[in-house]
């Protein structure tokens, strides 16, 4: 969605229902984490091509991407959390 114009660029399937969602810094990368316990990787400048889809054993809860590295953390309703690394 663009604000300014109040446009949709781009819509991206659902894969379930959403729970987290983050930008990387740069902004090249959407993370998206869903209920089915999973994180789908898109490449935005790729018109938001599915490049990589991630594993917990639960439910996606939070997405964080690192300030500096290509590095995600994501945790899910287990309490548990997991660093991705390229």
């Amino acid at each position: 969605w663009d604000y300014n114009s109040k446009e949709l660029i781009q819509e991206i399937k659902s894969h379930g229902k959403i729970r987290a969602i983050a930008f990387s810094v740069e902004g090249k990368y959407l993370a998206v984490g869903s209920e089915s316990s999973s994180i789908y990787i898109y490449e935005v400048e790729n018109n938001y091509n599915l490049i990589k889809t991630l594993k917990h054993d639960n439910q996606v809860v939070s997405l964080k991407w690192h300030h500096e590295v290509p590095l995600l953390l994501s945790t899910s309703a287990d309490n548990s959390a997991i660093l991705w690394s390229e």
